[in-house]
């Protein structure tokens, strides 16, 4: 927004806005009253979207509910006319991040995915990196593990891409490798999840703000927890006790901290437990939020329980009951509130009609690689898990290969980057040419490696279509004068495991055995397969060819 066009009188109120918000509640609703006045007496959409926005957010901060709404959606309209969309982003972020708060996941993914279609169409990187971080989030708590880690693949790729300052980066980096390391752990899957953890430190190490290192901490002892290294996890309570204080913006870090308090009880930390629920009370019953008052109550329930404390049990019920009341109270008005100010329930179902075919469009977007129009790793993971469980349901064979292009680097080096694109795009072309068989699913995985999926194929099956892929690739010959190969052509190798799906593995542990085999496929031989079928028997012979 170019403040700088409007005369005096109307920059003295921006300033006043600008500098009170959060401080002095009186000014900024009397500057805003003012501005908006001026506003729609001129015309200017620009002005008026600018006074509701700030007037929404000096609510959010106070936690005023009723009017934060009313200002925060009226802002949309405006704020749309004036083409003022990385404003536009912002409202929907909030309207987001207050009804996820209040419990509301259906009103929050819906403006978040807003948001995030406005920033795709209007190129605002930035924002788009948040709404996926958020939306990966809302994914996390709903248990899409999947979903989620498409989310935050996403979420990586575009900041690796960016031009970001050091507070944005590091805040940004260090959201997204956790989201993928809770991800991870949700799903089983804990190696992954201290790879992901282990690189978060790596990355970011002390440059978080003390907002995200709690965030980090918390999980921290969470994750020490499950893998049962109890050094490890009492040295991340004892950071997480120095580091959460009153001064912490809660309704940023909530379920963090919610989801380590859950840890102290099951892990019988009941002192510790004791000492940061104390503190987390103290905190949510200044917001107001009343579906956080709930949650934490909850948790004190669930204690007083385990620990047969029957009188505090009944108390703790009562008060329980209480704030559930008050919240679907509060949730009725933001529904009434939300519907009235966006019209009749049949414009609602057309915009949401509208938001359904946008994140369509954007779904394919995001698990679609743009140079080869194959999925990527997002599609990947979205789809990975579900076959996965397909094989497990059916009995079904299930296997994933993965492979790469034996010295892609002295390729892309020497023929330039074009070229190597166009040697990905043509290895590409050959394995989605594997897609004429049923139940087989083809992905790049980055840079020059692809993963295919085999569902309900026999290892002989598998092995043969594999050879097949080989010898297609061969017989093109395509140059490759900088390999360090006798043949001079572009060839690929390739790791594979076979199995029969389990409740006992993943998805991901094949993966893993997959890359484990390509690893000793390029150490023996470049231009070969090696095939497993036993998770975690490195003395296995593997087929080879």
């Amino acid at each position: 927004m170019d403040f700088e066009k409007y005369p005096e009188n109307i920059s003295s109120l921006i300033e006043k806005v600008n500098t009170s918000l959060g401080q002095d509640r009186q000014v900024v609703i009397t500057s805003c009253n003012s501005l908006e006045g001026i506003g729609l007496i001129q015309g200017d959409n620009a002005l008026v979207g600018f006074a509701r926005f700030m007037r929404g957010e000096e609510c959010y901060l106070e936690n005023d509910m009723v009017t934060f709404y009313t200002d925060m959606v009226s802002c949309l309209d405006p704020f749309e006319k004036a083409g003022e969309w990385e404003y536009v982003v912002r409202a929907n972020n909030l309207l987001g991040i207050m009804s996820m708060n209040r419990g509301n996941a259906p009103f929050a993914m819906d403006y978040y995915s807003r948001a995030l279609s406005v920033s795709r169409s209007h190129e605002l990187k930035n924002l788009e990196v948040m709404m996926n971080l958020n939306i990966g989030n809302i994914y996390l708590s709903a248990g899409e593990n999947d979903e989620a880690i498409g989310r935050f693949t996403n979420a990586s790729e575009l900041i690796e891409g960016l031009d970001l300052t050091p507070d944005e980066y590091y805040p940004y980096t260090s959201t997204a490798l956790i989201g993928l390391s809770k991800a991870c752990l949700k799903r089983g899957d804990i190696t992954a999840s201290e790879d992901w953890f282990d690189r978060l430190q790596t990355t970011c190490g002390d440059r978080l703000d003390p907002h995200d290192k709690l965030s980090v901490d918390c999980f921290g002892a969470i994750l020490y927890y499950r893998l049962g290294k109890e050094k490890e996890k009492q040295n991340y309570i004892d950071l997480v006790r120095s580091e959460f204080t009153g001064e912490i913006p809660v309704l940023d870090i909530f379920d963090d901290i919610y989801e380590y308090m859950a840890m102290l009880q099951e892990s019988g930390n009941a002192d510790e437990f004791d000492i940061i629920c104390s503190r987390m009370e103290a905190l949510v019953t200044k917001t107001n939020v009343k579906n956080l008052e709930r949650r934490v109550v909850e948790l004190r329930l669930q204690n007083s329980r385990d620990k047969g404390d029957t009188e505090a049990y009944r108390e703790l019920a009562v008060r329980f009951f209480e704030l559930y009341e008050t919240g679907e109270q509060e949730n009725a008005l933001m529904i009434r509130n939300m519907l009235r100010l966006r019209g009749s329930f049949n414009d609602l179902a057309r915009i949401n009609r509208e938001v359904e075919e946008e994140n369509k469009v954007l779904q394919k977007k995001s698990v679609t690689d743009a140079l080869t129009q194959m999925d990527n790793r997002a599609g990947l993971n979205a789809y990975a898990g579900q076959s996965f469980n397909r094989a497990i349901q059916s009995g079904q064979d299930w296997a994933i290969e993965i492979l790469d292009i034996d010295y892609f680097k002295e390729y892309n080096d020497n023929y330039g980057h074009q070229a190597g694109d166009e040697c990905i795009a043509f290895v590409a072309s050959m394995v989605k040419a594997l897609k004429r068989y049923p139940g087989v699913f083809c992905a790049r995985y980055g840079g020059d490696e692809f993963v295919v999926i085999y569902e309900g194929y026999k290892d002989t099956e598998v092995f043969d279509m594999a050879k097949d892929l080989k010898a297609t690739i061969l017989k093109k010959a395509v140059e490759h004068k900088f390999t360090k190969s006798y043949m001079k052509i572009v060839t690929v190798s390739q790791g594979i495991f076979w199995g029969h799906p389990d409740k006992g593995s993943t998805a991901w542990n094949f993966l893993h055995a997959a890359d484990n085999l390509l690893y000793r496929a390029k150490t023996k031989s470049r231009n070969s397969i090696m095939m497993g079928h036993k998770l975690g028997d490195d003395d296995e012979v593997p087929w080879e060819g």
